[in-house]
């Protein structure tokens, strides 16, 4: 992607207790899977800009122009219960906000934007993926 970075272009399919799929179907773990740190390539946050927030949302989704093909999952709260599927994709970064908390990105239907928040309780479960710095060209 234009970070510079590899990213899989599939949230992570992996079972792992306490991991659980959307309604717990095996067809939505195939689909939706089980971290998006760049947005500002592809637009803004929409903190910072709505209408280039709302680029990033575009590039970002199934087709967009990134090729991250960011899936609107929802999530899954602390209690267990599934949330917000088909009208928010929540992605964790690994960066922690502190011991119970961590940063993660909304992909929101509704504005079609992309927001960043601090507040994410680990106990929830968010859409995970893969990066790792690309390999220098020699």
């Amino acid at each position: 992607m234009a970070d510079g970075k590899e990213w899989t272009t599939r949230n992570v399919d992996v079972v792992v207790e306490p991991s659980s799929c959307e309604e717990n179907a095996a067809a939505n773990c195939a689909k939706l899977g089980a971290s998006m740190n760049e947005t500002r390539a592809y637009g803004a946050l929409l903190e910072e800009d709505k209408t280039r927030s709302q680029a990033a949302f575009k590039a970002l989704r199934p087709g967009g122009a990134s090729g991250f093909d960011a899936l609107l999952s929802g999530g899954r709260t602390p209690e267990g219960e599934n949330a917000c599927g088909e009208a928010h994709g929540f992605y964790w970064t690994a960066t922690e906000s502190d011991a119970s908390h961590a940063w993660f990105y909304n992909l929101g239907r509704g504005m079609g934007a992309v927001n960043r928040h601090a507040d994410g309780e680990k106990k929830r479960a968010f859409a995970a993926r893969c990066v790792r710095a690309a390999a220098t060209p020699r």
